[in-house]
């Protein structure tokens, strides 16, 4: 088969597979962009990862500031009513007890 009649850039003879092209440098610039892209990529799903982490965070700080709030009214509550038990009963221990008179008429 004779390629004389094509132009030099599309001849191929068996001494061209041996003188391939060095693509390493290609290959290096290339890996380069795929990481930066692949770093940027990640950057971007962290940051929406930890923002709703934060999103996350601060709801149940709500909810669990709410249920505090809750039960330190429910505390005060109770404090009160203790604190009124322990008046009734020290107005009852204060009270004078008539005993019967449990000597016999001999």
């Amino acid at each position: 088969m004779s390629y004389d009649g094509l132009p030099k850039y599309l001849r191929f003879s068996a001494s061209d597979a041996h003188n391939e092209a060095d693509w390493s440098g290609w290959n290096t610039w290339a890996d380069s962009k795929i990481a930066d892209t692949l770093a940027a990529e990640r950057k971007i799903v962290l940051e929406a990862i930890a923002e709703e982490m934060n999103n996350l965070v601060n709801e149940v700080h709500d909810h669990l500031a709410d249920e505090v709030k809750g039960l330190r009214v429910e505390v005060t509550a109770l404090e009160e009513t203790v604190e009124q038990l322990r008046s009734i009963i020290n107005a009852e221990k204060a009270k004078v007890i008539d005993l019967p008179n449990l000597r016999r008429a001999n």
